[in-house]
């Protein structure tokens, strides 16, 4: 598989072929990549919230239980 790969791009003409579907395609690359970030930064934001809303719960919770406790 290496050497189909070496002599792929050894032959001019298809290394000018590979070279200008990059080049074609490049801004679209880019702008996949950029969408990726941000997806990323609002992913890690969205966990992070939930985090803290978690905590809030919890401690929501912990009031209620001991709030809850019949008085003998």
């Amino acid at each position: 598989m290496r050497t189909l790969l070496f002599k792929r791009a050894a032959l001019p003409d298809d290394s000018k072929v590979d070279c200008k579907l990059f080049d074609e395609h490049h801004e679209d690359y880019k702008n996949m990549l950029g969408e990726a970030r941000n997806a990323l930064v609002i992913m890690i934001d969205y966990v992070v919230r939930l985090e803290a809303n978690r905590e809030v719960i919890a401690g929501k919770l912990v009031g209620f239980k001991g709030s809850n406790k019949r008085i003998p």
